[in-house]
């Protein structure tokens, strides 16, 4: 499929991790696409373009500075939930770490992280076209209903809209037998 109208933000931490990313989008026929490598590029690149895809990684650092390394992925995928208009409603693909001293409950925090910040899809680091196709495309195709509320703002996490039934209680009231 085809994906010409798509203008994308490929937000990583790493020049090697955006040509590979930039390729398989590409590929995909997303042909317009912008790199950032720290989160103050990519607001700098958010205010001269409307993106309708982002694909940030867990290891985005906030600026070039040398001497303040701070990391900022799930972050920038929070500011981009708390911008205005249709921005704060683009997919945000999230590519997850893949450090190799990561153990499971570091890879378990990352994943909660980024679903709570509001990561439309959250994908292991590589992203190759099989993950891409999986993943990635059915989000493109049809998007899913956004949420706002006081705790969270992001699509929504439910998969197939299934019909729940609840029976009602009334409180406090009691049926007279007598």
């Amino acid at each position: 499929m085809r994906h010409r109208k798509i203008k994308a933000l490929i937000a990583v931490s790493s020049e090697k991790i955006s040509s590979q990313v930039g390729d398989i989008l590409a590929a995909r026929g997303i042909s317009e696409c912008y790199k950032a490598h720290t989160q103050h590029a990519a607001v700098d690149l958010m205010h001269e373009n409307l993106f309708s895809l982002f694909i940030v990684d867990g290891q985005l650092l906030i600026s070039d500075d040398k001497d303040k390394i701070r990391i900022a992925g799930v972050d920038f995928v929070r500011f981009i939930r708390m911008c205005d208009g249709v921005v704060s409603e683009a997919n945000v693909v999230f590519l997850r770490s893949n450090r190799q001293a990561q153990n499971l409950l570091e890879a378990r925090a990352e994943i909660i992280e980024a679903r709570d910040s509001g990561a439309t899809c959250i994908v292991g680091h590589p992203l190759t076209v099989e993950k891409f196709e999986n993943l990635i495309e059915p989000i493109l195709k049809q998007a899913r209903i956004f949420i706002r509320d006081r705790t969270y703002t992001g699509p929504c996490r439910r998969y197939k809209n299934i019909p729940v039934e609840k029976e009602r209680r009334k409180i406090g009231h009691v049926e007279n037998t007598m």
